[in-house]
């Protein structure tokens, strides 16, 4: 249970970091590289608890989770863009 509850709020807590943009900020294009960044931020972050956690080596640990978060970040984007196109014919 210990467990579970540290990854949920980890995940509540590290998935609300990029959606702060969208909440104080008003331009359109600012917002998506301003939660862009942190998207990076969040997952270098991430990453190096990670390996301090696993006694991996930091840099390692670092581009591994940037890579698959980025990997999947982009994927999720993509289907929000088709999904978008598919629902509003645009």
């Amino acid at each position: 249970v210990k467990s579970a509850l540290v990854t949920f709020s980890a995940f509540v807590i590290a998935g609300a970091i990029p959606l702060f943009p969208y909440v104080f900020i008003e331009d359109q294009e600012t917002r998506f590289y301003s939660s862009t960044i942190l998207v990076i931020a969040t997952l270098v972050g991430l990453g190096f608890i990670r390996g301090n956690f696993s006694k991996k080596h930091p840099i390692t640990t670092i581009f591994e989770t940037v890579l698959i978060g980025g990997v999947s970040a982009i994927i999720a984007y993509m289907i929000g863009y088709w999904g978008n196109i598919f629902m509003n014919g645009y």
